[in-house]
């Protein structure tokens, strides 16, 4: 119709006031799941048949979708709370196959990118921080290593009350 844009941006205005951040993807309610969404681009990424070269080009844009909480204006809702924690999940997968597949291409330094940007949005995913030790230690920043594993260690103790985990520990020890 004639007033498309009028109403394209009275729903862009609406959707960013209830907090909904720009360049999000929207998704119907039907079963499709398309390329090109972080669930999407997760599903696919999954393919056993893919060449790595693909999986790579998938994860990569996977993790860039991400933008950290789902609808944080509307934090409060169960069924945001629900999302927030998939999306969240869904994104820490993500990032944990896309940083194996760069280490097992010695892709040290875009390793330790993602991981960077990883522990900004999941800074308690205790998996990530071990592929970040492990990329600072293959790109020769054990200064890094240490200073990433002693701040770790502080903020699980600080916030949980809780150490690491045994195979955090043992890793820190076998990269010193």
């Amino acid at each position: 119709t004639e007033d498309t844009p009028e109403r394209l941006n009275w729903l862009v205005s609406l959707l960013n006031t209830i907090g909904i951040p720009k360049g999000s993807v929207l998704q119907g309610t039907g079963p499709e799941i398309e390329v090109g969404t972080l669930e999407g681009l997760a599903y696919y990424s999954n393919g056993a048949d893919l060449p790595d070269e693909e999986k790579l080009r998938a994860y990569r844009k996977a993790a860039s979708l991400y933008k950290g909480q789902f609808l944080p204006k509307s934090s409060f809702m169960d069924w945001v709370i629900v999302k927030d924690a998939y999306y969240s999940s869904l994104y820490n997968q993500c990032v944990v196959k896309l940083v194996s597949l760069l280490m097992r291409h010695k892709k040290f330094e875009e390793a330790v990118q993602v991981c960077e940007r990883a522990v900004f949005f999941s800074p308690f995913e205790e998996e990530i921080h071990q592929l970040l030790l492990c990329a600072y230690s293959e790109t020769g920043q054990q200064k890094k290593v240490v200073e990433h594993y002693k701040r770790i260690s502080e903020t699980f103790y600080n916030e949980f009350g809780v150490n690491l985990a045994p195979e955090t520990v043992q890793l820190y020890k076998k990269l010193m």
